[in-house]
């Protein structure tokens, strides 16, 4: 009895995370083609070495899709329409995502490390949890974002635009805010030991000092 009951549990178990990480062929199928693929199902989907932007596109287009814990490592993506997609925990370590539009995609816990995310417009964007270690954030519109907890250590931040952006317990050790517009941004809890925000641009900054 003790027996069927841990096969039942282990079977149960396996198919929640068959649900969580399965993706649609059609829709993977018809991203490869085209470069498009609106509201798709692309979660746990690995597409190192794969995804490129099609002669005839500008750019590539999953808005509004879900690519939760997909893999994107490497891949040069630069201008993709991703606003509303989910790409909670998703790997897009050392991608090339400049002038992305990230518009309230929520990108929790997702892998940035290395990214060039410049001129990336993610207003509202969740990036709460993420790991931009490292990242190219020169001149990226972040207004009202979400990176409580991010891990931004020596990120370069240049001019980013972060007007009410939400850095609560974040870590911006070493990060670089040449210039960065912080109006009414939210740094309690913060790690800013060794950030250099000498020339960054206040008004109102909640917690900017370590107390």
């Amino acid at each position: 009895m003790k027996t069927n009951i841990i096969l039942l549990a282990v079977l149960i178990f396996t198919g929640a995370v068959s649900s969580v990480s399965a993706f649609d062929q059609k829709d993977l199928e018809k991203l490869l083609a085209t470069g498009h693929c609106f509201k798709c199902d692309l979660k746990g989907i690995d597409l190192r070495g794969k995804l490129h932007v099609p002669e005839n596109s500008e750019e590539i287009d999953i808005v509004k899709s879900d690519l939760t814990n997909a893999n994107l490592h490497g891949l040069s993506m630069p201008g993709i329409k991703a606003w509303e997609t989910i790409l909670t925990n998703t790997d897009l370590s050392e991608t090339d995502l400049q002038h992305a539009h990230f518009y309230r995609a929520n990108l929790s816990g997702a892998n940035l490390s290395g990214a060039n995310l410049k001129r990336i417009y993610a207003i509202e964007a969740d990036l709460s949890g993420a790991d931009l270690t490292g990242a190219n954030l020169n001149r990226a519109k972040l207004k009202n974002a979400n990176l409580t907890g991010a891990n931004l250590s020596g990120a370069n931040l240049t001019k980013a635009f972060m007007e009410g952006a939400n850095l609560q317990d974040a870590n911006l050790e070493g990060a670089i805010f040449d210039q960065a517009e912080l109006w009414n941004a939210n740094l309690q809890g913060a790690n800013k030991e060794k950030a250099d925000m000498s020339k960054a641009i206040f008004n109102k900054v909640l917690h900017l000092d370590n107390e």
